[in-house]
């Protein structure tokens, strides 16, 4: 999916294609450079920003550290929840890896979508649910999975992050230290057969299942 309004759509393909009409106007394109920010923490979330180019990450900023909580690309709507929903001050930052394009929605124009189409509220429900448990399936690996397993899943499912994104973020992504994911790395490759594609490391599909 490479628009908001294709992303919309894939939570309910049979929606009034009118909705569609409603909302485009509505949505602005922007542009956020290398290192910036599309969201601080202590400010508050006032729109949602879907991913059209480039990558960025969540992060809480602890005293020594980042603590990466999700990372986003093209194809992933990004902010913070809680602070949007709620309009209050966010504790998270996302900082952007690269030039990042993205199409925002304002939070008061979603609340206008809410009382001016059933439709729109119904998706948004929707789309809620859908991120929601994607934070619970995280919750559960953090609880139940050990990190060696968290890696392989995120080699499985999120591949050209692995060659995107530094390391250390990865390692905060996946709840170690990078001293541990070099390690788990090392004792995987020495124990498993990989193949190589286009310069890009792929464990075999007998390997990640």
């Amino acid at each position: 999916m490479s628009t908001l309004q294709e992303h919309i759509l894939g939570f309910v393909p049979s929606c009034d294609r009118k909705l569609i009409d409603h909302i485009t106007p509505l949505i602005r394109t922007k542009t956020i450079r290398k290192n910036d920010f599309l969201l601080s923490a202590g400010t508050t979330c006032r729109k949602l920003s879907f991913i059209t180019r480039g990558i960025c990450y969540k992060y809480l900023a602890e005293r020594t550290r980042e603590c990466v909580t999700q990372f986003y690309d093209k194809g992933d709507l990004a902010g913070d929840y809680g602070s949007f929903a709620n309009q209050v001050p966010s504790r998270c930052c996302i900082k952007t890896l690269e030039n990042v394009e993205v199409q925002e929605l304002h939070y008061s124009d979603i609340i206008l979508l809410y009382n001016t189409d059933p439709a729109f509220e119904r998706i948004s429900r929707k789309m809620t649910d859908h991120y929601f448990c994607r934070k619970t399936d995280r919750l559960h690996s953090f609880q139940h999975e050990c990190p060696e397993t968290r890696y392989l899943r995120f080699l499985r499912e999120r591949p050209a992050l692995m060659q995107q994104v530094p390391q250390y973020l990865i390692a905060s992504y996946l709840g170690i230290t990078p001293v541990g994911l070099s390690k788990i790395r090392s004792r995987l490759s020495n124990s498993r057969p990989s193949v190589f594609a286009h310069g890009r490391e792929l464990t075999v599909m007998s390997y990640l299942s």
